[in-house]
């Protein structure tokens, strides 16, 4: 297995993104946008009126989040809606027919495991990433520390916003994302907000 590089950034969420995705964007060009679950939901959904409302919803209820994305898109030398499109993908359903055959047959959704303490032993918590495998070896482990002195580390897949994985903040509280896609997607804010 070879070392996961690390990143470390600071600064507002635009400052942020953009250094995420300028260290990232080999990766998002070579790998990201080559991916046949990619090309497909961008196919599918690019300048769709559904796209357009998740924007629109995640604009109004989270704009820092939507900075953020969008100095990754300038980072990364890409259309914002162009990494929109990545980070929504759950949220935008293919049909059963469009779905790539290497999708149909490799399950997704990371799985986490906790162990609470005991007397004699400390709580121990476990978390699978269940990602694309043409993405091994472009992810990183990033420590950001954001404008109002707020820190924390998580795992790190390329065009993604940041925490979409597992965290670490500096009180030492641990996020996992378990990713479960619901078959009755409706409109609203996006599953990455």
């Amino acid at each position: 297995m070879d070392k996961l590089e690390t990143l470390e950034v600071s600064g507002t969420p635009e400052d942020i993104g953009f250094a995420i995705e300028q260290a990232d964007a080999d990766s998002i060009q070579k790998q990201v946008l080559q991916l046949a679950e990619f090309r497909e939901t961008e196919r599918t959904w690019q300048d769709s009126s559904y796209l357009k409302m998740l924007d629109a919803t995640a604009r109004s209820v989270f704009p820092e989040y939507v900075l953020e994305l969008e100095g990754m898109a300038r980072g990364a030398q890409v259309e914002y809606e162009t990494l929109l499109i990545w980070n929504c993908r759950g949220d935008l359903p293919l049909s059963d027919d469009a779905i790539p055959e290497s999708a149909k047959h490799s399950p997704e959704g990371c799985t986490t495991l906790l162990f609470p303490a005991a007397k004699s032993s400390v709580a121990v918590i476990v978390h699978n990433e269940d990602g694309q495998p043409e993405l091994d070896g472009h992810c990183c482990w990033l420590s950001v520390r954001q404008e109002n002195g707020s820190k924390f580390s998580t795992f790190h897949y390329p065009g993604m916003l940041p925490g979409y994985t597992f965290s670490v903040n500096s009180h030492g509280l641990v996020q996992t994302i378990n990713n479960i896609r619901v078959d009755d997607l409706q409109s609203g804010i996006p599953h990455w907000c």
